[in-house]
């Protein structure tokens, strides 16, 4: 990581699932504030255990304020709307 954005950040958390990443950094000078750090995956593809559909999330908080960062990846077109909402809900 040191090589892409120097010395400046550092990473508080690495989550992935399948092809979905998900890196939170953050700025060295303020790693000390950072707590509760959480990573949490969930599989919504065939039987809820593929890992082509699906969300990867980082919870934590830097002092007093929380934080909550999530990738997903949804099914596609208009005809899946309602399975959308759903694995949204599931997430």
């Amino acid at each position: 990581v040191e090589k892409l954005v120097g010395k400046q950040f550092e990473v508080v958390a690495c989550q992935s699932m399948g092809a979905m990443r998900l890196i939170v950094l953050i700025r060295t000078k303020l790693v000390n504030s950072v707590s509760d750090v959480r990573v949490a995956v969930e599989g919504t593809g065939v039987g809820n255990v593929g890992v082509n559909k699906g969300a990867v999330g980082v919870s934590l908080r830097v002092g007093r304020q929380s934080f909550c960062f999530v990738n997903c990846h949804l099914a596609a077109h208009a005809g899946h709307i309602a399975d959308r909402n759903q694995d949204v809900v599931q997430i």
